[in-house]
């Protein structure tokens, strides 16, 4: 149930990291001017999209597993 409550707001956060690390990552002259910012941000960005789905398939299936119990105790 608890995760149920949590996960959405984990997963908007996530969203929002993904997006501002995107955002940095369009500047053209970023690798020109700081290339290990760049790898750096390259490395977050491939971790932060791996915990977001990671969190979405969690959220999903205990969603599930919550309807179920519902349903069930009908």
């Amino acid at each position: 149930q608890r995760l149920l409550a949590v996960l959405p707001e984990e997963i908007a956060q996530t969203t929002k990291r993904i997006d501002e690390i995107r955002a940095a990552l369009a500047d053209a002259g970023l690798y020109a001017r700081d290339a290990e910012k760049f790898l750096a941000l390259s490395k977050e960005l491939e971790e932060a999209e791996a915990k977001k789905e990671t969190d979405e398939n969690r959220w999903l299936e205990i969603s599930l597993k919550a309807e179920e119990l519902v349903g069930g105790s009908k």
